[in-house]
């Protein structure tokens, strides 16, 4: 049942190529877009990763403040006669232009829903206009400006629908509902450019001439700041532009107004306080405003703040099976139709049993070295990922590489216990799919309480759990923004085997095998060993992110009832920071219901984000062997599956969002993008006809 040591031996050359190139840390270099201002030629300037000026557009007037578009087109205010907004395409072209009836318009901002969120000055408002320049809404700003010029500069729509302005003559950031009344404000500050409301609901707020940078809590606290004194070389002088990176990191600009020829007019700063890149180039450049990393992923996500988050599940094997993905740009191709949907991650499934699809030096590919297949799709996508990986194309780095392209996050997806046994459509499975540790270690697999083997690795062994960090390490190494841990594929996890029964009864003095299944400390020991397995990988993966200088993220998928059963203490994992999303679903076909309500009040008081899982399956099953033999042979029609409908889709939407959920987290239909466009904005669904 071994693999051929050749496979083996293929497969370690072309990881130990692939990962080489990613493992040195890279020196930060960012491809910048800024609007020279002041003392300098106004204009707009982009440079590439080496400072070279690759474009340049003189605005309509008096500019500041610009936002960069999905589609590379560049929305930005002008503050001249007439005074407006305006979105122009890279030959410079007006594309689109909003003319204001006010004195005057720096800030702006375009919607996830195509409007245009206006900074007028002179009443100060702000004023939400569709595509075809009509006002659908409008916010009025509380200041106590009497001339127009210093009322409000950059202004941002949240999540709940509630606008944040940054007031640079007051020195205030206010947060405004619908209606117009202040919910919220910072004062005390001087010259405010700009604010930002964080994911975990803090403000981080641009200092303006008191030059910092301040992170406030919804109380008003201040819980993070950077002054002059803490890096006196970057020439503090009036900090304008604020960018959270995809990283964690914030990209600070700095208007050197007076000051022209020293320090930084930008820079990048991790959350305790050490300033790893800086924009210093004084020859071409005098003074700055606005600065973005056009490049960064945070810039192609910023769209994505105003609907709720979906997440995406690829299992990494259906694509294959069917003979789509047979390239890097068939792949490429399926992942960049995410660019114009409501799918912030992408959860590339590496795995299937216990070996995965691109080339790797832990484990095999899938089907490597096996003749014989269960099924006709099986031997394509045995023969596919092998080929890929001959030559030298690893499926998972193209997975990435196109996720970013497409503006998302990109997971890799480990299915947790997937070795399949004999039971389960019988002995082609576990030649194709089951790695050769697994074959290789019978005595490492779980036990019922009679001692007979249920033929999945259990986690109670040491060997078992550095197997599997093995391939969590491995992974880290590509471009990966974060792992998914689906424990809904497939439990157990743990069971009656030597080390479990030992620990518990030196413990406890009982031995595990005579008590209730469910009993409490029964349930509490596994969850110790399992909790302790999650904080390993997070581990794994804090490391990973500290030598890529940016955040990575960890999300997992449980059973809503059968969690505890599995030994996973997800109340435990969310207190303790071992994940930062948690899809709660059911180990079933879909169409199930229950309520969210309890995961999201487990939350509360953690950064951990809840979302629905919704299995799109509601019917039917994976073709057996004997049942692809049938259909080969003429002899029956391939059996159905039913689906969840949009409508479904939508009417469950409203219930889980009702019910406080973050977003949703979307199984086996990965390519349904007329749903997948609006899923994360109830307000677009349709009506329901009920």
């Amino acid at each position: 049942m071994r693999n051929p040591f050749i496979s083996r031996l293929l497969v370690l050359v072309l990881s130990v190529i692939a990962s080489s190139s990613m493992a040195a840390d890279a020196p930060v270099k960012h491809r910048l877009m800024f609007f020279e201002y002041g003392s300098s030629p106004n204009r707009f300037v982009e440079l590439d990763i080496d400072g070279k000026i690759v474009w340049t557009f003189k605005p309509l007037s008096l500019a500041v403040i610009f936002q960069v578009l999905p589609n590379r087109n560049i929305l930005y205010g002008y503050g001249g006669k007439p005074t407006g907004v305006v979105e122009v395409n890279r030959k410079g072209e007006t594309v689109w232009n909003y003319v204001s009836k006010c004195p005057q318009v720096l800030g702006c901002e375009r919607l996830s829903n195509g409007n245009t969120l206006v900074a007028e000055q002179g009443p100060c408002q702000a004023v939400e206009v569709d595509p075809q320049g009509k006002v659908v809404h409008v916010t009025k700003l509380l200041t106590s400006q009497g001339g127009y010029h210093l009322q409000v500069r950059n202004i941002h729509k949240l999540k709940n629908g509630h606008v944040l302005a940054a007031h640079e003559g007051d020195g205030a950031v206010r947060e405004y509902d619908a209606d117009s009344n202040v919910v919220w404000e910072h004062k005390g500050m001087e010259n405010t450019f700009d604010a930002l409301r964080l994911d975990d609901g803090n403000t981080l707020i641009a200092g303006g001439t008191q030059k910092r940078v301040v992170e406030v809590s919804p109380e008003g606290k201040v819980v993070w700041e950077f002054t002059a004194e803490d890096a006196p070389e970057l020439n503090l002088t009036w900090v304008g532009s604020l960018q959270v990176l995809a990283n964690g990191n914030y990209l600070i600009g700095n208007f050197l107004r007076g000051q022209e020829g020293k320090g930084a007019h930008a820079f990048e700063v991790t959350r305790d306080k050490k300033v790893v890149w800086t924009f210093t180039d004084h020859e071409q450049f005098k003074a700055v405003t606005t600065v973005r990393a056009v490049g960064d992923l945070s810039n192609r996500l910023a769209v994505h703040r105003l609907h709720h988050p979906i997440l995406v599940n690829d299992d990494g094997h259906g694509g294959f099976y069917s003979g789509r993905y047979n390239s890097a740009q068939a792949i490429r191709k399926k992942i960049l139709a995410y660019r114009d949907t409501h799918v912030t991650v992408l959860q590339w499934c590496i795995s299937t049993g216990g070996r995965v699809n691109y080339p790797t030096s832990v484990t095999e590919i899938l089907g490597a070295g096996v003749k014989e297949y269960p099924r006709r799709g099986d031997k394509v996508a045995s023969e596919l990922m092998q080929k890929l990986a001959a030559e030298g194309t690893d499926v998972l780095a193209v997975a990435v590489d196109a996720c970013h392209d497409a503006g998302i996050k990109c997971y890799a997806s480990i299915r947790m216990n997937f070795d399949f046994v004999p039971a389960y459509m019988g002995e082609g499975f576990i030649r194709t799919f089951n790695s050769t540790f697994w074959w290789e270690h019978p005595h490492l697999r779980i036990r019922d309480s009679k001692g007979e083997d249920l033929g999945k690795l259990s986690y109670a062994f040491p060997e078992v759990q550095e197997f599997k960090l093995a391939i969590v390490r491995e992974v880290l190494e590509r471009d990966i923004d974060g792992l998914d841990l689906d424990f809904l594929r497939n439990p157990p996890y743990l069971g009656f085997e030597k080390p479990m029964v030992d620990g518990f009864t030196a413990k406890y003095g009982k031995d595990p095998r005579t008590l209730d299944p469910k009993d409490e400390h029964w349930l509490d020991y596994k969850a110790e060993v399992m909790t302790a397995y999650v904080q390993k990988v997070r581990n794994a993966v804090d490391e990973a992110a500290k030598k890529k200088h940016r955040r990575l993220f960890i999300c997992t998928r449980v059973d809503h009832e059968k969690y505890r059963e599995w030994g996973l203490d997800i109340a435990a994992w969310m207190r303790q920071g071992l994940i930062d999303q948690l899809v709660v679903a059911q180990h079933s076909l879909g169409g199930y219901t229950f309520d969210l309500k309890p995961f999201v009040e487990m939350a509360k008081g953690t950064s951990c984000e809840v979302f629905f899982g919704e299995e799109a399956n509601v019917s039917g099953h994976d073709l057996t062997p004997e049942q692809d033999k049938a259909v080969a042979e003429g002899k029956m029609k391939a059996p159905e599956r039913g689906h969840l409908s949009a409508e479904r889709y939508f009417e469950r939407a409203r219930r889980w969002y009702t019910q406080g959920a973050h977003g949703i987290h979307v199984h086996n239909d990965d390519g349904n993008l007329p749903v997948l466009r609006i899923l994360g904005d109830p307000s677009r669904f349709p009506r329901s006809k009920n």
